[in-house]
């Protein structure tokens, strides 16, 4: 799933691999890297889980698949009671999945976590999210980097985060620990193992206060930057000629690149013309179209009809040929004008008119990657455009 890059050396080798997720695999990576230094990041199980259950909207998940209201707090009420209806993607996002990404499994064995932990020893480095400053430092006198090399301007932060957050009661944290065991474990030896590597340090203290400073100098020259969009930074790094190479406003831009937008940042300045689609060739197969009257709709249906043709989907079609009961406000309306060929569920939901309804559309097209479209036209031209469509002059009359 990489892409191959001319070779410096004739053999495809690489110097980095850190653009994108993927699972450890030593055997892969040193291939691609051979002699690499390996680098982790843990974060506490209880606040990752929080993170994770509302970033991955796994309550969405559960109530498009199982039309069940279930919130986080319900969720690790019963954990064992609703864990088999989440979706594998779900499963592996928020059990034990800092294990998972290091190459076990959802459930490893006791045996299969003490492997981990080895193997985290062995490690370059393992940073620790909630002493990153620490962390960065650490990794900085490891790898002999310079100290500009590490600083950062946080990413990914959640609406507020810059505000304490709220603790969850510490029953939840204890069920989270639960099912996240080998999370948790990992997470506090590694905590205490990046600790224990400070204490032995020499100016430490002084240089992690030297490296803040630098960050809230760095935060203050960037805030011009701060918001504009990821597809506008990368169109001034790429386009931008007049942008000095060692400026300010590169450097911040760079730092204000998501590992997506740098992955696409990088393949563009190495020759890689590939579409730009995260989905890799993969396209979305799972659409809702909300047709609106007389705004093009007729030409996106025709686009939707090709594409589902073109890869073998299964559309959602009106019995009548026109309506999936519109004007009805009646949700029913929708599931009774479905022409049964074939039961549902669904990969295409776009062939006629109807009235939003979103539960019902989510039991036609289940998938909890559906990709919902409409679209909307000026109301001036549109109002002049259905009347003469539709000949309101001539009902009037």
């Amino acid at each position: 799933s990489y892409v191959k890059l001319k070779p410096k050396s004739g053999k495809d080798v690489y110097d980095v691999l850190c653009s994108a997720h993927s699972r450890y695999n030593p055997g892969v990576t040193n291939r691609l890297i051979p002699g690499a230094r390996y680098v982790t990041v843990l974060r506490n199980p209880v606040s990752h889980f929080a993170s994770s259950w509302n970033y991955w909207h796994v309550s969405d998940h559960m109530r498009a698949r199982h039309n069940l209201d279930i919130d986080m707090n319900a969720f690790l009420a019963d954990p064992q009671k609703y864990e088999p209806m989440l979706t594998d993607s779900d499963r592996h996002l928020i059990y034990n999945s800092q294990s998972f990404d290091l190459g076990t499994t959802t459930r490893p064995t006791e045996d299969e976590v003490r492997q981990l932990l080895s193997t985290l020893m062995s490690f370059s480095m393992v940073l620790i999210t909630e002493h990153m400053d620490e962390s960065l430092v650490m990794m900085r006198r490891i790898l002999c980097w310079e100290p500009k090399e590490i600083l950062y301007l946080s990413l990914k932060v959640s609406a507020g985060g810059t505000r304490k957050k709220r603790e969850l009661p510490e029953e939840q944290a204890n069920a989270i620990r639960k099912f996240n065991y080998a999370d948790t474990l990992i997470y506090q030896e590694m905590n205490r193992t990046l600790w224990r590597k400070i204490g032995t340090e020499i100016g430490f203290k002084a240089e992690v206060e030297e490296f803040r400073s630098q960050k809230a100098l760095w935060a203050a020259k960037c805030k011009p930057w701060l918001h504009e969009s990821e597809d506008r930074h990368r169109k001034v790094l790429q386009e931008n000629r007049d942008l000095e190479k060692d400026g300010d406003e590169r450097a911040c831009r760079l730092m204000l690149l998501d590992s997506s937008g740098f992955v696409k940042f990088l393949k563009r300045s190495r020759g890689v013309r590939e579409p730009e689609c995260h989905t890799q060739g993969r396209p979305r197969t799972n659409i809702q179209f909300v047709k609106t009257h007389k705004t093009g709709s007729s030409t996106l249906t025709n686009i939707f009809h090709r594409f589902g043709l073109k890869h073998r989907l299964k559309f959602a079609l009106p019995l009548d040929n026109l309506f999936f009961g519109w004007p009805s406000m009646s949700p029913s309306a929708v599931t009774r004008s479905i022409d049964t060929y074939k039961p549902g569920p669904y990969n295409l939901f776009v062939s006629a008119h109807s009235m939003y309804h979103a539960k019902e559309f989510n039991q036609l097209v289940p998938d909890p990657m559906t990709q919902r479209v409409t679209i909307i036209r000026n109301p001036v031209t549109h109002f002049r455009s259905s009347w003469l469509h539709w000949h309101v002059a001539d009902h009037i009359k």
